[in-house]
């Protein structure tokens, strides 16, 4: 997964969007979409890494947790924008949750 759109709040799963709107921005009322949830490893929840793809990289300076502070992506109802930071302001319903097989 190399680009990641939001970032759920708590959890820091980052989401990457499979099917339209490609762009960062937040889909229409009604619009059905498909992500790819990645998991942070649990040195990133510890962290509290926030804008790295995976894994934490000391050197991200948009990372809450390379400057040392806690993430302001503290809602877990709320998604962020992976590149700003900012909480998308939309509601989300899931409607399936398919499971793929986790490779390690």
């Amino acid at each position: 997964m190399k680009r990641i759109n939001w970032v759920q709040g708590k959890t820091l799963e980052r989401l990457q969007v499979q099917e339209p709107p490609k762009n960062l921005g937040t889909p229409a009322v009604g619009q059905r979409i498909t992500v790819v949830v990645k998991q942070p490893t649990p040195r990133m929840t510890q962290l509290g890494c926030d804008r790295c793809v995976g894994p934490h990289e000391s050197t991200n300076v948009a990372c809450s947790a390379t400057l040392g502070l806690e993430t302001s992506m503290s809602d877990p109802h709320k998604f962020y924008d992976f590149y700003t930071g900012l909480a998308v302001e939309a509601e989300w319903a899931l409607v399936a949750n398919v499971q793929r097989r986790k490779y390690v």
